[in-house]
């Protein structure tokens, strides 16, 4: 019963501004990713995923 009448509010508002939340969702994505570009955050992740790999294949 509560998880009907919640998946039916979230339908109703989802496909009324459907459009409106998609475009948030892309800006809220752009934000972070200039953010974490400008904080370093990208030789972080680049550092951590060639650490793995490396370990995954045994070269580290």
């Amino acid at each position: 019963m509560i998880s009907t009448l919640i998946n039916h509010c979230f339908n109703e508002v989802f496909m009324k501004n459907k459009r409106f939340v998609t475009v948030i969702l892309i800006v809220i994505s752009i934000v972070s990713c200039v953010y974490g570009g400008l904080t370093g955050e990208i030789r972080t992740v680049y550092q951590k995923a060639s650490n793995i790999c490396t370990e995954c294949i045994g070269i580290g």
